[in-house]
């Protein structure tokens, strides 16, 4: 009631409604005349309570701009009505209602874009929408709509046309995951592109639609009145290479393309050729995405040459794309990867994960990484390759002075020695562990020199921040990987994020000393390893000591590594004294008792 000045009022998840219960807070609410932003995300407004809070608003509120009920517990005749009450609230430009069950097709959206004319912004993801008839009264002022989410597959009206019935104004659409299918026009109809004038979209998702070769082909002639696009989706729609066909007769005429996702959809190498001959003709493209097409290196060899005329190109995803070398002469048939990766010199990010690339066969295309110095981030985890191409790769990877973000997941960074050369080191090692003169032992020399490439890199890449190396050992933790990993920690004074889940690590006393020396770190994911077996001083009370001596952690993974029997409670309440968020299973906190539905419950 004292707030006659306040402008932004926030009250997200309080749990509030706006009925007689809660008159006091209307009453006050009725004093915030110069309220310009309003946000009551994730609280318990019902029908009543909407209707309570809009004849507030509408009386008192004629500023308000930006109004925010996602998630809440109204309807759609709450929210026609709320419509009407809203219309002398003329400065009204951003509504999110997600969340709701609102449903209601139509009517429900036709109410809020005639009645809220200045409306530009109008977010209603997974509302339960059915069926998408919104074209029947569009608005001349909405710029985006978010619709992600809800069900359009029975739609009356076709989506696409519903697009550009909207686009004069409509600059933002967001159909992500909305069960579109695979649709096309009724035969003898003219083409989308002689329906009218050209568009101001500039950004269009269509993610995971189920779209095909068939709603691919009808996007792409829908796409030609859209010179302005920045930004295209089609991930996960399963277009094939006749539907990427269809895409690049559309891309030259998307001149202003900054980002463009085409992933996961079944595109082989006669796609990739197509697109690479249109890539050429985006100037402005930034991002590419083309993870999970199998490509194969046959599919390399054209994008070389296209993207050497993106001058702009920034990040590059070939995550999963079937770089599988067949009989010998690797380095060779690995030529068109060397050929990309030297096309593209201003690439700040890049991912390689998940395909086969035998890196010490393939001298090439390893050098070829280290003409990449704008690198910010690189990805190369899940690579079949040993330690002698991991030492390779590391070699290059150091130059990488601009270097950031590094994922080496699932490769052998601590890979253990032969098993006769471990029966002979591990009682040194063993000693090492545990020596407490201050000198190294030959376990301990012999073990950093196996990991002298990632400690390499540590050392010479001084901007590294965020370090990911999980995944990396299924069976039996060896001490000789143990002692690898506490010499590569020593050198991880400078990360802010470090990543060592699911691999088997024991929590030594002398491991948890190494993590308490990155004293930088802030996001610390130790989850999915095993706290089973833990030697005194380490454990569960070695995991609050840690977090004890941390000056700068603010973040703790580790669900999936504690027993599940209670003994979480401590760590819990350790990271709640130094303000740590920590990710735990319900059972870590109350066993199998309590807090999960069965004993193996791995809810966190």
């Amino acid at each position: 009631a004292q707030g006659t000045a306040l402008t932004k009022l926030v009250l997200s998840k309080n749990k509030l409604d706006f009925t007689p219960h809660f008159e006091p807070l209307t009453c006050g609410l009725q004093k915030c005349t110069a309220l310009t932003h309003l946000d009551l995300r994730q609280n318990a407004v019902s029908d009543a309570g909407l209707d309570g809070l809009a004849r507030v608003l509408m009386g008192h509120c004629p500023g308000l701009q930006h109004l925010d009920l996602g998630w809440n517990k109204f309807g759609s005749e709450a929210v026609r009505e709320m419509a009407g009450l809203l219309s002398e609230c003329s400065a009204l430009t951003e509504l999110r209602l997600d969340g709701n069950e609102i449903g209601g097709g139509a009517d429900t959206l036709a109410s809020l874009t005639q009645s809220l004319r200045a409306l530009k912004s109008l977010v209603f993801d997974e509302t339960e929408l059915h069926p998408f008839q919104l074209i029947a009264h569009p608005s001349s002022s909405l710029q985006r709509l978010d619709l992600r989410y809800n069900d359009l597959e029975h739609a009356q009206v076709h989506v696409l046309q519903a697009l550009f019935i909207l686009a004069p104004s409509l600059t933002h659409l967001d159909l992500c995951s909305c069960k579109i299918g695979s649709v096309s026009r009724p035969p003898g109809s003219a083409s989308w592109k002689q329906d009218g004038g050209p568009c101001d979209l500039t950004y269009l998702d269509m993610t995971s639609n189920g779209l095909g070769r068939e709603g691919m082909r009808e996007l792409s002639d829908a796409l030609t009145r859209c010179p302005g696009l920045t930004h295209l989706s089609v991930r996960q729609n399963a277009i094939g290479d006749d539907g990427a066909l269809s895409l690049a007769e559309a891309l030259p005429a998307l001149r202003h393309l900054q980002y463009l996702d085409v992933s996961n959809n079944v595109i082989r190498t006669g796609g990739s050729i197509a697109l690479a001959a249109a890539l050429a003709q985006c100037p402005a493209l930034a991002h590419l995405d083309l993870e999970g097409n199998m490509l194969g290196l046959q599919g390399l060899e054209p994008l070389a040459a296209s993207l050497a005329r993106c001058s702009s190109l920034s990040t590059l995803d070939l995550c999963s794309i079937g770089l599988r070398p067949m009989g010998s002469n690797h380095d060779e048939q690995y030529g068109a990867l060397a050929g990309l990766l030297h096309s593209v010199p201003a690439l700040s990010k890049l991912a390689l994960d998940d395909n086969i690339w035998i890196a010490q066969d393939c001298p090439r295309a390893v050098a070829a990484l280290g003409t990449c110095q704008n690198l910010t981030s690189l990805a190369l985890s899940h690579l079949r390759c040993g330690v002698e191409g991991l030492d390779a790769l590391c070699s290059v990877i150091a130059t990488l002075s601009r270097l950031e973000r590094l994922a080496l997941c699932k490769l052998p960074v601590f890979q253990a020695p032969p098993q006769e050369e471990l029966e002979s080191s591990t009682e040194a090692e063993r000693a090492d562990q545990t020596r407490d003169d201050g000198h190294e032992g030959q376990g301990a020399a012999s073990a950093r020199a196996r990991v002298s490439g990632v400690a390499h890199v540590l050392r010479e890449c001084r901007a590294l921040r965020d370090l990911e190396l999980a995944d990396h050992v299924k069976g039996k933790w060896q001490p000789a990987g143990d002692l690898r990993l506490t010499h590569v920690l020593r050198e991880a004074s400078r990360l802010h994020r470090l990543s060592l889940a699911r691999s088997n690590i024991v929590f030594t006393e002398p491991m948890l000393d190494a993590l308490a020396g990155c004293a930088s770190v802030r996001d610390l994911d130790l989850s999915r390893n095993d706290l089973s077996r833990i030697p005194e001083g380490g454990g569960v009370a070695g995991l609050c000591r840690l977090v004890r001596q941390s000056t700068a952690l603010v973040r703790l993974r580790v669900q999936g590594s504690l027993p599940g029997d209670g003994s979480g409670q401590e760590l819990e309440q350790q990271c709640r004294r130094k303000d740590v968020r920590v990710a735990l299973r319900m059972r870590d906190l109350f066993g199998d008792s309590e807090g999960s539905s069965s004993p193996d419950s791995d809810d966190d």
